[in-house]
């Protein structure tokens, strides 16, 4: 990953999860400056169509029901324009859908599959290990 630059999305349509997503990535030490929150999948996909560049490494945490666009959603809208190089998603949802699991499993765009609640040993664990630590750390 060549990247020299973090970005940190939080897509929930559940602000409670998004207030406790960015207080857990506080927790763990991370500069908040890099989190932005959405809402929903539409909001990201938009945000990405205008400001998506190779030079970025995208972390998203990512529900996947949500009412305008869901996670399976966006991930196939970006799949044509972003590199699996510098775009990491980590699905984090209450579904516990075996079907959900298995797609994650075989999608190349999603690094890890969590059930909520998103705890702190599991924020500890993404962003301890590269290429997330090394951007981090920049």
């Amino acid at each position: 990953m060549n990247s020299t630059k973090l970005e940190i999305l939080l897509v929930d349509d559940d602000e409670v999860f998004l207030m406790m997503y960015q207080r857990l990535l506080k927790k763990a030490g991370v500069d908040m400056a890099l989190v932005k929150n959405y809402t929903d999948g539409l909001e990201v996909l938009d945000y990405l169509k205008a400001n998506y560049n190779t030079q970025t490494s995208y972390l998203i945490f990512l529900d996947i029901n949500m009412p305008k666009m869901g996670g399976w959603e966006l991930i196939d809208a970006v799949r044509g324009f972003v590199n699996k190089e510098n775009f990491l998603t980590l699905i984090v949802t209450s579904s516990a859908d075996i079907s959900d699991m298995e797609q994650a499993k075989h999608e190349n765009l999603v690094l890890k599959y969590i059930c909520k609640p998103l705890t702190i040993e599991q924020i500890l664990e993404v962003i301890h290990q590269e290429p997330i630590k090394s951007l981090l750390n920049r």
